[in-house]
C-alpha cells in the first residue's frame, strides 16, 4: 500500500525548490546542474543553471532567482525544499 500527500500553500509568499541531480552531459556553457523553483501564485517554474553543487554556486543561484523575483514584486517568506539536505 502506498500513500502520499501533496500539499500546496496557495498564498503569495511560498515557493518550492529542488536541486536536480547531475545531468549526463555538460552544457556548452559548462553547466552540470539546475536549480528549480516553482512559484505557485505565479504558476511559474524558474530555473538557474549551475556549474557545481558547491555552497557558493547554490547561494549564487538562489540569489539570482530571488533578485529576479524581487523585480516582479514577489518576496517569498517560506521556501519549501526537496527532501534532500543541501
Amino acid at each position: 500500500m502506498v500513500c502520499f500527500a501533496v500539499l500546496v500553500d496557495q498564498n503569495n509568499s511560498t515557493v518550492y525548490s529542488n536541486l536536480a541531480g547531475r545531468y549526463p552531459l555538460r552544457s556548452y556553457s559548462g553547466m552540470d546542474y539546475i536549480f528549480v523553483l516553482h512559484i505557485y501564485s505565479m504558476n511559474a517554474i524558474l530555473i538557474q543553471p549551475m556549474k557545481t553543487r558547491s555552497d557558493a554556486c547554490i547561494v549564487d543561484a538562489f540569489k539570482d532567482i530571488y533578485a529576479y523575483l524581487a523585480t516582479k514584486g514577489l518576496t517569498p517568506k517560506l521556501q519549501v525544499l526537496d527532501n534532500e539536505c543541501s
